[in-house]
C-alpha cells in the first residue's frame, strides 16, 4: 500500500467574512462545498451567531490555489434561524426525482449572553438549483433538540445522524419521504458523545473522537457498516499509547478513500484548558493503524515554500476533487491526488479564523 503524503498548499486569509467557528459544511462530491452558519467574531462587537450561506466551487480553482468563496443569496422569504453546532449533508442529484439539496439538522442558538440559548430540533432543506429554503414543518429531530452531532450522506436519498442519544440505534433521514427513522444497530457502539467528527468511507460511516457530557475527550474510532448496520471498533486508543491522535473534540474529518479516514485539528485538554491542534492524521480502516501526515504548526510562519495551518478547533474539512497523477509525478508511488478545503475555526479564547487552507494528499 502507498503511504499517503500530505501538504498544505495555500492559506488564504479573509476568505469568508466575518471569521467564524462551529459552522457546518458539506460537499456535493463534484467540487462544490456549501457552508452554513457558525459563531462569528469581528472587531468592535461581541461574538454572534449567523445563518448565512457560502459556496466554494472547484470549477473556479486555478492550479493549486483555492477558489474564492462567495456569499450565496437565497430566494426564500422563510429561512433557518442563526445557529452553530448544527450538522448538514447533501442529498439528491440534478435531474433526479429528488432535487439536489442541502439538509440542515438542529444546532444551537446561544441568543443573549447568560441565557444558555436554545438547542434546536428543526430540519431545513435548501434546493441547490433555486437556492430556496424549505422548512420541514412538523418534522423534528427524534428525541428532542440536538446539537454537536454529525450527519453523513450514505446515498442520494439517505443521511445517517449520530447524536449523544444514539446507543443501539442511529437516525436515518430519508429525503424521499422527508422523514426520520430510528435504525437499530448491532455490535458494540460508540459511547455517548458530542463534538465528534464523521465521514463516509465506502459503505462505512466512521465516527472519531468527541467529548461526553462530563467533558472527557475521546480518541477512538468506530465504523458503522450501512449494509448490515453493525458497528465495529476500528481504533480503541483512548490514551494515545499506540501513537494515534490525542483525545480531542471539535476535530474535522473527511474520507481519503474507501479505506482511509482523514482527521484534522481539534482541541485536546490540559487540566481545565483547551489546547488547539493543527495535526493531520490518516486512519487505515482495515488495520486500525494511524499515520500522522502533518505535525502541529510549531508556532511557525508561512513562506513561499512552506504553508502552515495555525492551531484550531471547530473548523470544517471538505472534499473538493480527486485527480490522477502522471507516472513518476509523486513520491512513494502515489497515483492519485485528493484535494480538501479546511475553513475557519477557533483558537480557544484567542482568535477566530477567517482563512481557508487547501490540503493536498497524494496516495
Amino acid at each position: 500500500a502507498v503511504a499517503p503524503q500530505a501538504r498544505w498548499v495555500r492559506r488564504t486569509p479573509q476568505s469568508v467574512a466575518p471569521a467564524r467557528s462551529g459552522h457546518t459544511a458539506a460537499t456535493d462530491g463534484r467540487g462544490a462545498v456549501y457552508l452554513f452558519g457558525g459563531y462569528c467574531e469581528e472587531a468592535g462587537r461581541p461574538r454572534y451567531v449567523t445563518a448565512d450561506l457560502w459556496v466554494y466551487g472547484e470549477g473556479e480553482e486555478k492550479g493549486d490555489g483555492p477558489a474564492t468563496w462567495h456569499a450565496q443569496p437565497t430566494s426564500s422569504t422563510t429561512t433557518p434561524g442563526p445557529r452553530l453546532c448544527s450538522a448538514c449533508a447533501v442529498v439528491g442529484a440534478p435531474g433526479s426525482s429528488i432535487p439536489q439539496q442541502l439538509v440542515v439538522f438542529g444546532g444551537w442558538d446561544p441568543r443573549e449572553p447568560g441565557t444558555g440559548g436554545v438547542i434546536l430540533e428543526d430540519v431545513w432543506t435548501l434546493d441547490l438549483a433555486s437556492f430556496e429554503w424549505s422548512s420541514q414543518d412538523g418534522v423534528m429531530m427524534p428525541g428532542g433538540p440536538t446539537s454537536r452531532h454529525v450527519a453523513v450522506a450514505i446515498s442520494n436519498t439517505e443521511v445517517v445522524l449520530h447524536t449523544h442519544r444514539c446507543g443501539d440505534n442511529v437516525l436515518v433521514w430519508d429525503a424521499a419521504t422527508r422523514a426520520f427513522r430510528e435504525q437499530p444497530t448491532t455490535g458494540g457502539a460508540p459511547s455517548s458523545r458530542g463534538l465528534h467528527a464523521a465521514a463516509r468511507c465506502g459503505q462505512d460511516v466512521v465516527v472519531f473522537g468527541g467529548a461526553d457530557k462530563s467533558g472527557a475527550m475521546r480518541a477512538d474510532a468506530w465504523a458503522l457498516d450501512t449494509a448490515t448496520w453493525s458497528w465495529r471498533c476500528v481504533a480503541a486508543d483512548d490514551d494515545n499509547s499506540t501513537g494515534g491522535p490525542a483525545p480531542r473534540a471539535g476535530a474535522c474529518a473527511a474520507a481519503l478513500d474507501e479505506n482511509t479516514l482523514l482527521v484534522a485539528c481539534g482541541a485536546t485538554r490540559a487540566g481545565d484548558a483547551l489546547v488547539p491542534t493543527a495535526d493531520v492524521w490518516a486512519l487505515d480502516l482495515p488495520s486500525g493503524t494511524w499515520t500522522r501526515l502533518l505535525d502541529d504548526d510549531p508556532e511557525g510562519s508561512s513562506s513561499e515554500d512552506v504553508v502552515v495551518c495555525p492551531k484550531r478547533n471547530a473548523a470544517t474539512l471538505s472534499f473538493v476533487k480527486r485527480e490522477a497523477l502522471p507516472p513518476g509525478g509523486a513520491q512513494g508511488g502515489a497515483t492519485t491526488r485528493s484535494t480538501f478545503v479546511l475553513h475557519g475555526g477557533w483558537r480557544p479564547f484567542v482568535e477566530t479564523y477567517d482563512d481557508t487552507l487547501v490540503l493536498a494528499v497524494d496516495h
